[in-house]
């Protein structure tokens, strides 16, 4: 595959191995994003982690760890939204009927 373009590359880990990046190739009408590494089993996708290394596509920015916490963190606030919604259902006495049986 033909690369027209590489930006925004970033480290996708810690140990910096992988690197995501936003490439157009010559064949795709849009950008997309991309994922390489040093042992990738695509030809070009070595070659679009080299042209990363070598700041062909300007510097390579650093891993963010805390998008990862910030996904983590939405999770847990969800949950206990979640949670206090069904504290207040039970609570409340609530009673539907389903199939001509009620619940609360």
């Amino acid at each position: 595959m033909k690369v027209d373009k590489i930006t925004s590359p970033v480290w996708a880990d810690r140990g910096h191995t992988t690197i995501n990046c936003i490439v157009k190739f010559s064949d795709a009408e849009t950008e997309c994003v991309f994922t390489a590494s040093a042992d990738d089993p695509e030809s070009y996708g070595r070659e679009i982690f080299e042209a990363c290394i070598r700041g062909d596509a300007g510097p390579v920015g650093e891993y963010r760890a805390n998008d990862d916490m910030a996904v983590e963190e939405a999770r847990r606030m969800k949950n206990a939204e979640i949670n206090a919604w069904r504290d207040a259902m039970e609570a409340s006495g609530y009673v539907f009927e389903h199939r001509g049986r009620k619940w609360d």
